[in-house]
Protein backbone atom coordinates (compact mmCIF):
# COMPACT_ATOMS: atom_id res chain seq x y z
CA UNK A 1 0.00 0.00 0.00
CA UNK A 2 1.36 3.06 -1.09
CA UNK A 3 1.94 5.82 1.75
CA UNK A 4 2.45 9.20 -0.36
CA UNK A 5 -0.66 10.64 0.98
CA UNK A 6 0.21 9.83 4.49
CA UNK A 7 3.90 10.93 4.97
CA UNK A 8 3.31 14.02 2.63
CA UNK A 9 0.29 15.24 5.29
CA UNK A 10 2.79 13.93 8.10
CA UNK A 11 5.09 16.54 7.09
CA UNK A 12 2.50 19.12 6.22
CA UNK A 13 3.14 19.08 2.29
CA UNK A 14 0.17 20.42 -0.07
CA UNK A 15 -0.37 17.85 -3.02
CA UNK A 16 0.12 21.85 -4.87
CA UNK A 17 3.41 22.19 -3.39
CA UNK A 18 4.43 18.26 -3.77
CA UNK A 19 3.48 19.02 -7.84
CA UNK A 20 5.43 21.61 -8.26
CA UNK A 21 8.67 20.16 -6.81
CA UNK A 22 7.97 17.35 -9.52
CA UNK A 23 6.81 19.27 -12.37
CA UNK A 24 3.69 17.80 -12.46
CA UNK A 25 -0.14 18.15 -12.00
CA UNK A 26 -2.45 17.83 -8.91
CA UNK A 27 -4.50 15.37 -10.58
CA UNK A 28 -1.67 13.11 -11.05
CA UNK A 29 -0.62 13.55 -7.58
CA UNK A 30 -3.69 12.13 -6.88
CA UNK A 31 -3.40 9.63 -9.05
CA UNK A 32 0.21 8.39 -7.24
CA UNK A 33 -1.23 8.59 -3.96
CA UNK A 34 -4.52 6.08 -4.59
CA UNK A 35 -2.04 4.04 -6.21
CA UNK A 36 -3.98 4.61 -9.79
CA UNK A 37 -0.90 5.89 -11.65
CA UNK A 38 2.80 4.18 -10.99
CA UNK A 39 5.45 6.22 -10.05
CA UNK A 40 8.14 5.38 -12.28
CA UNK A 41 11.74 4.80 -10.25
CA UNK A 42 12.92 8.50 -11.02
CA UNK A 43 9.76 9.91 -9.32
CA UNK A 44 9.94 7.84 -7.12
CA UNK A 45 13.95 8.91 -5.98
CA UNK A 46 12.94 12.33 -6.57
CA UNK A 47 10.02 12.19 -3.72
CA UNK A 48 12.24 9.92 -1.52
CA UNK A 49 14.81 13.02 -1.76
CA UNK A 50 12.41 15.55 -1.09
CA UNK A 51 10.04 13.75 1.72
CA UNK A 52 13.80 12.53 3.70
CA UNK A 53 12.02 8.84 3.42
CA UNK A 54 13.29 5.46 1.89
CA UNK A 55 11.30 4.15 -0.53
CA UNK A 56 10.61 1.29 1.42
CA UNK A 57 8.69 3.81 3.84
CA UNK A 58 6.98 5.75 0.85
CA UNK A 59 5.77 2.29 -0.85
CA UNK A 60 4.53 0.89 2.36
CA UNK A 61 7.16 -1.63 2.53
CA UNK A 62 8.04 -3.50 6.14
CA UNK A 63 11.94 -3.57 5.53
CA UNK A 64 13.52 -6.68 7.39
CA UNK A 65 15.17 -5.42 10.65
CA UNK A 66 18.75 -5.86 11.07
CA UNK A 67 19.89 -7.09 14.40
CA UNK A 68 23.54 -7.22 16.02
CA UNK A 69 24.93 -10.60 16.17
CA UNK A 70 25.36 -11.96 19.06
CA UNK A 71 27.15 -15.48 20.38
CA UNK A 72 23.98 -17.21 20.78
CA UNK A 73 21.02 -17.33 18.09
CA UNK A 74 19.04 -14.65 20.13
CA UNK A 75 18.74 -12.34 17.64
CA UNK A 76 17.02 -14.86 14.93
CA UNK A 77 13.03 -14.68 15.25
CA UNK A 78 11.50 -16.63 13.16
CA UNK A 79 8.97 -13.84 12.35
CA UNK A 80 11.68 -11.70 10.74
CA UNK A 81 13.64 -14.22 8.12
CA UNK A 82 12.33 -16.77 6.48
CA UNK A 83 13.64 -19.63 7.08
CA UNK A 84 14.84 -21.01 3.77
CA UNK A 85 16.54 -17.55 3.09
CA UNK A 86 18.25 -17.54 6.29
CA UNK A 87 19.51 -20.88 5.37
CA UNK A 88 20.68 -19.88 1.97
CA UNK A 89 22.35 -17.04 3.61
CA UNK A 90 24.27 -19.22 5.78
CA UNK A 91 25.04 -21.43 3.15
CA UNK A 92 27.10 -18.84 0.89
CA UNK A 93 28.68 -16.83 3.92
CA UNK A 94 30.16 -20.67 5.11
CA UNK A 95 30.84 -21.13 1.45
CA UNK A 96 32.48 -17.17 1.28
CA UNK A 97 34.62 -18.37 4.61
CA UNK A 98 36.16 -21.73 3.33
CA UNK A 99 37.01 -19.86 0.14
CA UNK A 100 38.73 -16.98 2.32
CA UNK A 101 40.36 -19.74 5.02
CA UNK A 102 41.56 -21.48 1.83
CA UNK A 103 43.09 -17.81 -0.05
CA UNK A 104 44.49 -17.18 3.80
CA UNK A 105 46.36 -20.30 3.81
CA UNK A 106 47.88 -20.04 0.11
CA UNK A 107 48.99 -16.42 1.81
CA UNK A 108 50.50 -17.93 4.52
CA UNK A 109 52.06 -20.68 2.11
CA UNK A 110 53.46 -17.87 -0.31
CA UNK A 111 54.88 -15.74 2.87
CA UNK A 112 56.86 -18.17 4.34
CA UNK A 113 58.15 -19.36 0.65
CA UNK A 114 58.86 -15.90 0.15
CA UNK A 115 60.96 -15.26 3.83
CA UNK A 116 62.87 -18.45 2.74
CA UNK A 117 64.20 -16.99 -0.39
CA UNK A 118 64.71 -13.54 1.31
CA UNK A 119 66.40 -15.44 4.29
CA UNK A 120 68.66 -17.35 1.17
CA UNK A 121 69.13 -13.84 -0.73
CA UNK A 122 70.67 -12.32 2.75
CA UNK A 123 73.04 -15.06 3.45
CA UNK A 124 74.20 -14.97 -0.69
CA UNK A 125 75.09 -11.65 -0.61
CA UNK A 126 76.58 -11.86 2.70
CA UNK A 127 79.26 -14.35 0.64
CA UNK A 128 79.49 -12.33 -2.16
CA UNK A 129 80.12 -9.58 -0.27
CA UNK A 130 82.85 -11.37 2.13
CA UNK A 131 84.19 -12.37 -1.73
CA UNK A 132 84.31 -9.16 -2.55
CA UNK A 133 86.46 -7.92 0.50
CA UNK A 134 88.98 -10.61 -0.22
CA UNK A 135 88.55 -9.89 -3.72
CA UNK A 136 89.32 -6.54 -3.19
CA UNK A 137 92.14 -7.41 -0.53
CA UNK A 138 93.80 -9.63 -3.42
CA UNK A 139 93.68 -6.70 -5.90
CA UNK A 140 95.36 -4.16 -3.47
CA UNK A 141 98.40 -6.26 -2.23
CA UNK A 142 98.79 -7.33 -6.04
CA UNK A 143 98.85 -3.66 -6.78
CA UNK A 144 101.04 -2.97 -3.94
CA UNK A 145 103.12 -5.71 -4.67
CA UNK A 146 103.23 -4.76 -8.52
CA UNK A 147 104.10 -0.82 -7.49
CA UNK A 148 106.86 -2.20 -5.67
CA UNK A 149 108.20 -4.16 -8.55
CA UNK A 150 108.03 -1.23 -10.39
CA UNK A 151 110.45 1.26 -7.74
CA UNK A 152 112.88 -2.05 -7.62
CA UNK A 153 113.13 -1.44 -11.64
CA UNK A 154 112.98 1.88 -11.61
CA UNK A 155 115.54 1.85 -9.32
CA UNK A 156 117.51 -0.61 -11.12
CA UNK A 157 117.64 0.68 -14.39
CA UNK A 158 118.69 3.76 -12.96
CA UNK A 159 121.66 2.62 -11.60
CA UNK A 160 124.57 2.11 -14.07
CA UNK A 161 126.38 -0.59 -12.18
CA UNK A 162 123.73 -3.25 -12.52
CA UNK A 163 123.43 -4.41 -15.69
CA UNK A 164 120.19 -6.92 -16.70
CA UNK A 165 120.60 -9.87 -18.35
CA UNK A 166 119.33 -8.38 -21.42
CA UNK A 167 121.93 -5.58 -21.70
CA UNK A 168 124.68 -8.48 -21.31
CA UNK A 169 123.49 -10.37 -24.32
CA UNK A 170 123.67 -7.31 -26.41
Amino acid sequence: MMQLKEIRKELGITQKQLAEELSVSIPQISRYETGETAMTPKTIIKLCNYLGVTADQLLGHKPIPLYPIYRDQSWIHEGDVAPDILNSALVQIHGHLNFLEQELGELHTMIESSQKQLDLLLKTEQKISSEFQTISSYYKNLTDLFSGFQDIQTALSSNPHFETESKKRK
